[in-house]
């Protein structure tokens, strides 16, 4: 059971440091797991197999204060240009609306500047 619940999770990037035990049937969970609600995402995959009777959840959530800075950063950024929204999602930023052409390199760059994991670019670019 140890390993089937170890190798679910090992598919998730931000689940890499949390380890698993198994005593009987009860499940604990230890370690750290990167994302919002992440600890209780955890908890329900490990339910969901139907070994175990019980789960013990330690995981902690991994600080989000650098996230909570790069959305700050982010809606500083785009204040400085009506018609473009930015949504943060996993370290990606989205962004969405419209700007003129000429605005557009100097609203990449300061996003870049943020070093995010990546950009998702769905804006719509006007000539004038």
């Amino acid at each position: 059971m140890q390993q089937s619940i170890t190798k679910r999770l090992s598919g998730n990037e931000n689940y890499k440091d949390v380890t698993v035990s198994v005593k009987n049937t009860t499940v604990t969970l230890n370690g750290n797991c990167a994302g919002e609600n992440c600890a209780p995402e955890i908890g329900t995959i490990v339910k969901e197999n139907k070994y175990s009777s019980s789960v013990i959840n330690n995981i902690q959530e991994k600080s989000t204060i650098a996230a909570v800075s790069l959305n700050t950063s982010l809606q500083r950024i785009i204040s400085h240009y009506p018609g473009i929204q930015g949504e943060i999602s996993d370290s990606i930023i989205t962004l969405k609306g419209s700007i003129k052409k000429e605005n557009l390199p100097g609203l990449m760059d300061e996003i870049s500047a943020l070093h995010p994991r990546k950009v998702d670019d769905q804006i719509a670019v006007t000539e004038k």
